[in-house]
Parts: structure tokens; sequence; C-alpha cells
């Protein structure tokens, strides 16, 4: 019983991870590939400092609020995503839960390279 509640824990985490990740990359596209920025100066910075809202709510908008509130929070469920399913994937023994495992690790790996590649933290210019 206990096995089956953290395959559901797990199954959960990574439909919502895979969900933030999709959105991300769906604004992301709309609002002109915008991530990972690449207005920056020499030493690191970004030459327009923070990423600033507009008043009206196009796609840069609202691609801002997604990164500042669950884009942030990609960079703590995908890792715990990877150790839920390494778990689960190492004490299983049912092929479907084997196989779903695999599955969210996989979900993990590439929405943490997301978070690394797109720079989600970086890009808010905190």
């Amino acid at each position: 019983m206990r096995t089956l509640v953290l395959v559901f824990a797990m199954f959960l985490l990574t439909a919502f991870v895979v969900q933030t990740a999709v959105r991300i990359e769906v604004l992301n596209f709309q609002a002109g590939s915008y991530l990972p920025r690449k207005d920056r100066n020499p030493d690191g910075t970004l030459a327009d400092g923070k990423w600033r809202v507009s008043l009206e709510n196009g796609p840069r908008d609202r691609l801002r609020a997604l990164v500042e509130t669950f884009g942030l929070l990609q960079y703590l469920l995908a890792p715990l995503l990877l150790i839920f399913a390494i778990f689960v994937l190492l004490k299983s023994r049912r092929s479907w839960v084997k196989i779903g495992a695999t599955l969210s690790l996989v979900v993990s790996t590439i929405a943490m390279s997301l978070t690394l590649y797109r720079e989600y933290y970086q890009s808010l210019g905190w």
C-alpha cells in the first residue's frame, strides 16, 4: 500500500512537472524565444536589468509570471521527481510501475536540463 502511494505521488509530480515545462516552452515560443536571455553585458550581467512587466498582458508577460512562480519551483520539483523515480524504479517489482518510473526519470532529466539551459532564475534579473 505504501508503495502505491509513492507511485501515485510520483505520477502526480510527473504530470505537474511536464505541464509546467510544456507551458513555459509554448509561451517562450509565443514570446519569440525570449529564454535564455541574450541581452548580456561582457561581465555576464543583463543589459536591460530586471525583466519588466508591460501594461499589456502579452506572451512575454505571461511567460515572466509563469517563470517567476512555477518555473522557479522546477528547480526543486524536478530533482525531487528524479529521486522519487529512482527509488520507485529500484523498489518496485511490477513492470508497469517500472515503465512509469522510467518515464518519470526521463521527464525529470528533461525538466532539469530546461531549467538550466533556459536559465529561469537568471533570466529574471534578480
